[in-house]
């Protein structure tokens, strides 16, 4: 969300024209996975795919 926010506050000031915003999502806990897992959150390829 700081990305998106940063690349709109740069196109409103003028700053730029165009911006690209990205993120990543990092799970630090292999519990948190499991649980994902077990609860079909996540693929069979162990990922979730963006907008989903």
């Amino acid at each position: 969300m700081v990305a998106t926010h940063f690349a709109c506050q740069s196109i409103w000031s003028g700053e730029s024209e165009t911006a690209i915003a990205g993120g990543v999502n990092v799970m630090l806990w292999p519990e948190l996975l499991i649980v994902m897992s077990v609860g079909k959150c996540l693929f069979s390829h162990s990922f979730c795919k963006a907008l989903d």
